[in-house]
């Protein structure tokens, strides 16, 4: 398992998941747990997909956003979610 919290201004969400699926300027990257650490920006037209433990897959829309990809948790900052 992996944490993604994911950080704006008007709330705070946190979903313990199997796997991330991020659009960046530069590519896709799918973070799974002990992923190497990075910084990553995130496409504002691509939603961030994840799998959740029960294996449903929910994505989040994002603005203006970036993400801290460490080894247990992965921390969306973002202007906020659509």
């Amino acid at each position: 398992m992996i944490t993604l919290c994911v950080i704006t201004p008007e709330k705070n969400i946190t979903k313990n998941v199997n796997w991330i699926d991020v659009h960046t300027p530069k590519g896709n990257y799918v973070i799974q747990p002990g992923h190497a650490p990075m910084l990553l920006i995130i496409r504002e037209d691509k939603p961030v997909a994840f799998c959740l433990k029960n294996g449903k897959v929910e994505s989040i829309k994002v603005r203006s956003a970036v993400m801290s990809v460490d080894r247990t948790v992965c921390t969306i900052l973002a202007q906020k979610t659509a």
